[in-house]
């Protein structure tokens, strides 16, 4: 299958908020030879504002932001159209499932595509060399070197990785420079440490992660804690009752002295250190090694195997165990969601809400193959869910203000105003948050004697005041 390198640079960190500012993505077959690319450029949102720190690592100047050929719509429907065309493949990144396979999720959603999980289901795959680079550092600690950090643990980003193994990386925080360099990264990984690659390769889906779970009594996993990649010899005992990830047994300790205990004294025992459950996300591209690996290492090599196998089949087969801690995971999940229940606006259910109906994605269809604004507009109240609903409005905001009626502009004006000068600790990018990482940045700037530095903030500061003035409240 091909290898779809991809990275997406963004108008901030929160993936329910941010907003596209370019993306990179090259196609490679199995040798890592060039099938294709696409670099794309856009324009924000109007109705998000870009966070400073995320401009100035991204070199992204306001003329930029202002002349980008792409609005942000389109932008999106030209990557999807690409996705679709590639497809099926193997998406590659750094930090890909945690942050860009997300937020990637997050605007096929916003902009009501249908399929939001196009990336994630089969026959497409999903591998992250972040998890890939920290597996093969522990595994053959030569396959890698690795920048040390002021708490002498090792230094996994991007940048720093090529710098340390001499893979040119040029033009770094563009979404086609970070791209290419780890395509090469990826390359290096794939000969130095085949094994991991290929382990890689076997977990890039939940499905096949949950059978090679279920199908091998023992297996090591490897987990990054305390700023270190570290192996865990575990048997697994079954999928959290809410989260559906694996939770397994920690074979270092003996299973014995738990089977007898009550409910207050297992959890009592679950929560000390070390961990007895571990917790292994089926989706999340894990790093998955067969049993010796995790038995060269503390304490297992310490450990006979025939005391680790007698413990995966005492704790496997001891229903009234498992039973008591699932149900103990279980309320503590139920309670900690009863604890924690706040607003959540459109853009942050995705989860929440589940799949949209078979009629509300048909609308999406709909949408996108009319061909006019105000045909598209005309379906805004053909939806089951009202999230769809806004999220089409918003849309028609920033693409077509004109063509939409007046109470409908009015609505989501005044939603956009409201949220961008909350006075509250929000989520998303404020004025205020704006001016009060803008001041932060011009005390460094001064202090530094950074003319240049200064100059760039003056112009950030120009086009959100030109922003807010657009959003001001009566």
């Amino acid at each position: 299958m091909n290898y779809l390198f991809a990275d997406f640079e963004t108008s901030d960190s929160n993936v329910n908020s941010l907003c596209l500012l370019e993306a990179g993505f090259i196609l490679l077959d199995e040798r890592f030879r060039e099938i294709d690319r696409l670099s794309v450029k856009c324009r924000p949102r109007p109705t998000t504002i870009c966070s400073i720190g995320a401009l100035l690592t991204n070199n992204v100047s306001v003329k930029m932001l202002k002349g980008a050929n792409l609005s942000h719509f389109e932008a999106v429907q030209t990557i999807q159209a690409h996705l679709k065309k590639w497809e099926p493949f193997i998406m590659i990144g750094h930090n890909l499932i945690n942050f860009d396979a997300e937020l990637w999720i997050r605007q096929c959603y916003k902009n009501l595509i249908p399929d939001v999980y196009q990336i994630k289901k089969l026959p497409n795959r999903m591998m992250d060399t972040l998890n890939i680079s920290r597996a093969s550092k522990v595994i053959n600690n030569d396959s890698l070197k690795c920048e040390l950090s002021a708490k002498k643990s090792w230094l996994f980003k991007l940048a720093s990785l090529c710098a340390q193994n001499q893979i040119p990386h040029t033009n770094k925080h563009s979404a086609m420079g970070d791209v290419s360099a780890n395509a090469l990264l990826a390359k290096r990984l794939f000969e130095k440490t085949p094994d991991v690659w290929e382990s890689a390769i076997k977990t890039s889906h939940k499905s096949e992660t949950q059978k090679i779970l279920e199908q091998n009594k023992i297996i090591t996993q490897v987990a990054y804690f305390y700023g270190r990649p570290r192996l865990y010899l575990n048997t697994h005992l079954f999928d959290h009752p809410i989260y559906k990830w694996s939770v397994s047994f920690d074979l270092r300790h003996n299973p014995e002295p738990l089977f007898n205990l009550g409910y207050a004294e297992l959890q009592k025992e679950l929560k000390s250190v070390p961990k007895k459950l571990r917790t292994c996300k089926q989706n999340k591209g894990e790093i998955i090694l067969a049993p010796e690996y995790g038995m060269k290492a503390e304490p297992y090599n310490k450990i006979s195997f025939e005391i680790l196998n007698k413990r995966a089949d005492q704790v496997r087969t001891n229903k009234k165990f498992i039973e008591l801690a699932r149900t103990i995971l279980s309320d503590e999940a139920q309670q900690k969601k009863e604890d924690s229940q706040p607003y959540l606006v459109p853009e942050q259910r995705l989860y929440l809400d589940g799949f949209p109906s078979e009629k509300d994605s048909k609308v999406m269809k709909l949408f996108h193959e009319k061909p006019t604004w105000e045909e598209k507009i005309n379906l805004v109240d053909s939806f089951d869910q009202e999230k769809y609903s806004f999220f089409l409005k918003t849309l028609a905001y920033e693409e077509a203000p004109d063509k939409m009626p007046k109470s409908m502009y009015s609505e989501i004006h005044k939603e956009f105003a409201k949220r961008l000068n909350s006075l509250n600790d929000e989520k998303w990018v404020t004025f205020g948050k704006f001016y009060a990482e803008l001041d932060t940045y011009r005390n460094k700037f001064d202090k530094e004697n950074n003319s240049e530095g200064l100059k760039i903030l003056e112009e950030y500061d120009s086009f959100v005041q030109d922003l807010e003035k657009k959003y001001q409240i009566g």
